[in-house]
């Protein structure tokens, strides 16, 4: 017996050529930017605590060189 469904007339998606990583680097970069780096702010726009939004900075080596660029 043959288990697998029957899905008519699928076409799977294209697999993203980004990594959930950089997706995220890209929100946290769009969210500060929205918020004048505001460290607070963005971190109550994406619902999180301002110690998660420091540490992705870090993990994502996005300093004050980035903050300057974005200005």
């Amino acid at each position: 017996m043959n288990t697998t469904p029957y899905i008519p007339n699928h076409n799977p998606e294209p697999i993203p050529e980004k990594t959930l990583a950089e997706y995220e680097k890209e929100i946290i970069l769009n969210v500060l930017s929205r918020a004048n780096w505001n460290i607070s702010e963005a971190a109550r726009i994406l619902d999180v605590g301002r110690s998660t939004i420091y540490r992705k900075l870090k993990q994502y080596r996005l300093h004050a060189r980035v903050a300057a660029q974005m200005h």
